[in-house]
Order: C-alpha cells, then structure tokens, then sequence
C-alpha cells in the first residue's frame, strides 16, 4: 500500500482486522499459524484473512515478531574478511536462507578485536554461522546465550 507521498508503508494487522470485521488478536494468531485457548477461529476465517493481508500487500514486521515471538527469522554470517569467503559460498547461503524466508544478516568481525559483535551481543539473529577462527570470548558468549551456530570452514 502507498502513503499519500507514493512511498510504500507497511500494512498493520489493525487494518487487516478491520477490513474483515475482526479482531486484531484474531489477525495475529492467523498470520502466525498460530491457536490460542480462548481465540478460536474457523479455516474459512483464515483463509479470508490471509486473501486480505496478500490483498492490501501486509509483509510482516521482522523487528516486531523478533521482539515479541523471539523469533527473527534471520541468520548472522560473521566474516573476518570478505574476501575470505568465496562468492559461491556466499551465493548459496543466501539462496538457502531466501528459500525458507530468512534474512541474512553479514558482520564483520575482526578476530584480533575482543570486541563483541552486535549479532551475538544483541542476539538479533536465530542463529549464526562462524569462521574457523572466531575468538575464544565470542564463542564462549555465543554458547553461554544458547545461540544456534554452526563453524564453517
């Protein structure tokens, strides 16, 4: 949808329950796929809603979802150089990440800087992927934080 100034704006669930005559819990726990206990919804409910949100363009709000459902659907590639990981490599792991509806997220990270990347300092991905040589300290937040991470090579 566009604002007056024909720049796209994010459509809100508030919007989508009004335009079928519902509730915006009710517009959440469809576009989520989630039930609830005491929110019951049909599957002809469900379909108008999801007919609605791909009607009036709705894509859903990552920072939103990441601070409410604890889910960010991204996934962190820290690289010490860029270089260093060839562009094949690079390809395929975001044509992964795209194919299931993720977000890549690249940092770069600096082996011989203690620092701690923004990625793992504010758990702002689902999950990582690490050089070889990432520091002794990141590594060890990373596996204090529970943070999925797989070392590539």
């Amino acid at each position: 949808m566009a604002s007056s100034t024909g720049q796209a704006r994010n459509v809100t669930l508030a919007e989508i329950a009004r335009a079928c005559g519902l509730s915006t819990p009710v517009v959440s726990l469809v576009l989520r796929g989630k039930t609830s206990g005491s929110i019951r919804y049909s599957q002809e409910t469900a379909a108008r809603v999801r007919a609605m949100a791909k009607e009036l363009g709705y894509r859903p709000n990552r920072a939103s979802r990441g601070h409410f459902g604890g889910r960010h659907d991204s996934i962190g590639l820290l690289v010490d150089r860029f270089f260093d990981l060839s562009s094949l490599a690079l390809q395929a792991i975001h044509t992964e990440a795209a194919a299931r509806g993720w977000l890549l997220v690249v940092e770069r990270h600096v082996v011989s800087d203690q620092a701690i990347p923004t990625l793992v300092k504010e758990h702002a991905v689902d999950g990582l992927l690490l050089p070889n040589d990432v520091s002794p300290k990141v590594a060890t937040m990373i596996l204090e934080l529970g943070i999925p991470a797989v070392w590539i090579n």
